[in-house]
């Protein structure tokens, strides 16, 4: 077991425990638990018939979108469109399930934010470091999400589910805390 004091054994050259060793952040343990739940859905929350379902859909969608879309990018909206739209009553079953068994209560609340699940497309038009705006293209709705309202609250992430959560997530992670 590597001390606190020692260099830290990823190589950063950091002490362990300004590095590898240091305790998470709150937002840090609510994302990781977000994110067992996000793969507990697709790992325990589908069966076999969904599955295959699935795997169709994305067989079919790359066929007509490929050299329009990224490869990627078809497969999570071939994906996205069956759990959260087409077959909701799977996903809210599971999430009820995860509600119980969550071990904070800002998980809980996200998880009874995300039983109420929307897709948009769009894009982000505004990040000031402080708020993110995100335009759908199709409704034209704006969308601001407060980076400390995003950094593990339920506000933050039911605001847009999915694909919009990875984009508002990845626009922050550029900014310096």
């Amino acid at each position: 077991m590597t001390g606190r004091n020692e260099p830290c054994p990823c190589g950063s050259g950091k002490k362990h425990k300004k590095c590898c060793g240091r305790p998470k952040e709150i937002h840090e343990l609510i994302d990781e638990e977000l994110q067992s739940v996000m793969e507990g859905a697709v790992n325990e929350g589908l069966g076999h018939r969904e599955h295959n379902e699935i795997s169709e859909r994305i067989t079919k969608w790359s066929k007509e979108l490929t050299g329009l879309f990224d490869e990627q990018l078809i497969e999570t909206l071939a994906f996205e469109t069956y759990m959260y739209i087409e077959r909701q009553e799977l996903w809210r079953r599971f999430l009820i399930r995860q509600v119980n068994t969550a071990q904070r209560p800002q998980v809980r609340d996200v998880l009874t934010a995300w039983q109420q699940p929307f897709i948009a497309l769009g894009k982000v038009t505004a990040n000031d470091g402080f708020t993110l705006t995100l335009q759908d293209e199709v409704s034209k709705q704006l969308y601001t999400i407060a980076a400390n309202a995003y950094r593990g609250t339920a506000a933050g992430y039911s605001a847009l589910l999915c694909r919009i959560r990875e984009a508002v997530s990845a626009a922050f992670k550029e900014q310096p805390d």
